[in-house]
């Protein structure tokens, strides 16, 4: 990806790495240090949540989703 900047690479590599681990939707939380610049310095150990219960779990991504469409619109 073109404007994704060449120090990004290892971190976004990371966060791909572990959302292609689960089953399902899941929450990947992380803090990342950034120097002067704008670049990635360190990063906490990433974690990964899965929604539960799975049968439901694309419903309420939905709704959420839907609320925060309409919450940016107004």
């Amino acid at each position: 990806m073109e404007h994704i900047r060449p120090k990004w690479g290892k971190y976004v590599q990371r966060m791909q790495s572990l959302a292609c681990q689960q089953q399902g939707y899941a929450l990947i939380h992380t803090t990342v240090l950034v120097d002067e610049s704008g670049e990635p310095v360190y990063w906490m150990q990433p974690r990964l949540e899965t929604i539960e219960p799975k049968r439901d779990a694309k419903e309420f991504v939905d709704q959420m989703l839907g609320m925060l469409e309409r919450s940016n619109n107004s």
